[in-house]
């Protein structure tokens, strides 16, 4: 946020709870300290959401959902960020299971927009940067938008997407140089 305030650039953020490595109602916490950072830097909270948007069990219903929520601006809308958490809460939903939930006029993706994900494990972001990117959903949803997409890792091989840290392939390994020179290895 800091880098797209020094360019004036618009940020809109997609709040992917957690509930599960941390308390499960913690999403309030967070969206707190997003509004804080707001304050010095641009950047509004588009959607918050969880188990929809990260689904690795070819659930495409959730998926679609998530989709629709990030991408068309389509879902359960409030106002105020905390809304759509305490209204999860009062449902008896914890962060893990967040409806996919956006904000009030938020238009979604077009294909000029740049996708930054942060996540740090592939295989929760492969659905949804499919459905975003590509049209390989077995139920043909809906078309890709197709925006510019960069995740931290290389998520799914064959995806047009970039990312910040690529895979290191390290060669010549001491177990590779010891087989190489005939010694035997114990483990």
């Amino acid at each position: 946020m800091r880098i797209a305030s020094d360019y004036d650039v618009d940020v809109e953020i997609h709040c992917f709870a957690d509930g599960r490595d941390v308390d499960p109602k913690s999403a309030e916490e967070y969206i707190s300290q997003i509004k804080e950072w707001q304050k010095d830097y641009p950047g509004k909270i588009a959607t918050v959401g969880r188990f929809y948007s990260m689904d690795r069990d070819h659930n495409w219903e959730r998926t679609h959902q998530a989709y629709d929520a990030m991408a068309l601006g389509e879902g359960f809308e409030f106002e105020n960020p905390r809304e759509a958490v305490k209204k999860a809460y009062e449902d008896g939903e914890y962060d893990y299971f967040i409806q996919p939930s956006v904000r009030e006029n938020y238009e979604g993706m077009s294909e000029e927009d740049e996708v930054i994900f942060y996540n740090y494990r592939a295989d929760r972001e492969r659905q949804i940067e499919e459905e975003l990117l590509e049209d390989t959903d077995p139920d043909e949803y809906e078309e890709p938008i197709n925006p510019n997409f960069t995740g931290m890792f290389p998520y799914e091989r064959g995806l047009n997407a970039e990312s910040v840290f690529k895979k290191k392939v390290v060669e010549n390994t001491l177990g590779e140089e010891i087989a190489e020179k005939g010694f035997k290895r114990k483990y």
